[in-house]
């Protein structure tokens, strides 16, 4: 396979050199692809599902099988000599993590420490390791920075705090990395097949398609920070595309910054799908009963420092959702 970088980005790669991607099949990494193939920026992506390289791989050299979870020895990895800079998206979701603890631990951890440590020999740049807010726990209050004590109460939260502390013990003081702790990324999948469906607004858009009814079991004052995948996308892009060496700083909340009940979320999608789709959507709350939680928002200020122009309005990706769940359910 010829990975020689023949865009604009070649002087700042290097030769043969070029981006790998872990977890490009899921929603955030379909996503994040579609946007390095329109800057011609130069990657790899590595899967473990042997059925998505079986049909692409013929056409497609930018797709190739890597199990994170098994032995790098067992394994193809010739072509890590070809990369500078990779993106750590692969992990198991919240209910697979609590579900198959040790799977969780060696894809996220064990999987990173190989690659970073099987790159360092041909010159690793840059790691970008995408963690969760998941990581500062449960019963927060105030104003949530990346200085705010990490409590984590799930298996996936403790599994990704973990791989952020060992990519900070492992990274050589040449390699820059960063760890971005993302909110509730709200998005349409590149490709129905895509393990997204359990996710709230996929799942909520998904279910009007079918019955014009948003039915919820939480309760409706329950409070979220939702944030546009392609707000994520953006942030992502900017570590990947400027010069980081100067940055002091290694943990980024990726975020909104404000909170939204799933009363006014139910509510939007409501009212995109009667614009967008012209459908009659009845919002059904299970749980009646109403929580006590105190306000707190996750600061964004140190990513919009940077100069990231995001913006967090999540009409835009609410109504492409809308529409391919209406051409994909029928």
């Amino acid at each position: 396979m010829n990975f020689g970088i023949k865009t604009k980005h070649h002087g700042e790669f290097g030769k043969f050199k070029m981006i790998l991607l872990t977890g490009g099949t899921g929603l955030l990494g379909g996503r994040l692809i579609e946007s390095l193939e329109k800057k011609n920026i130069d990657f790899l992506t590595v899967t473990s599902n042997k059925k998505l390289v079986s049909n692409t791989a013929s056409q497609n050299n930018k797709i190739s099988f890597l199990d994170l979870s098994l032995p790098f020895e067992d394994q193809d990895i010739s072509y890590l000599r070809e990369v500078n800079q990779i993106i750590h998206l692969a992990s198991l979701n919240y209910q697979q993590s609590n579900e198959n603890k040790e799977r969780a631990r060696k894809v996220k951890i064990l999987g990173m420490k190989n690659l970073i440590q099987n790159c360092l020999k041909y010159k690793l740049k840059k790691f970008i390791n995408i963690s969760t807010a998941h990581v500062y726990g449960t019963g927060l209050e105030g104003e949530i920075d990346e200085s705010h004590f990490t409590f984590p109460k799930s298996n996936y939260s403790k599994v990704h705090l973990e791989a952020e502390k060992s990519l900070e013990k492992i990274a050589e003081s040449d390699l820059e990395f960063f760890n971005l702790r993302l909110t509730n990324g709200i998005g349409w999948p590149v490709k129905k097949e895509t393990n997204c469906w359990s996710l709230i607004a996929n799942d909520l858009c998904k279910e009007l398609i079918f019955s014009e009814t948003i039915s919820l079991n939480s309760q409706k004052n329950i409070s979220r920070d939702f944030i546009p995948v392609n707000s994520i996308v953006n942030s992502i892009l900017w570590f990947i595309e400027n010069d980081t060496s100067t940055l002091n700083e290694s943990v980024f909340n990726v975020s909104s910054a404000k909170q939204t009940s799933l009363e006014d979320f139910a509510n939007l999608i409501k009212e995109r799908a009667e614009i967008v789709l012209n459908k009659k959507v009845k919002v059904k709350f299970n749980n009646l009963s109403l929580s006590q939680d105190k306000p707190f928002f996750f600061s964004n200020k140190k990513i919009l420092n940077l100069g990231i122009n995001n913006d967090f309005g999540l009409e835009d990706e609410i109504d492409s959702l809308l529409i391919k769940c209406s051409k994909w359910f029928k």
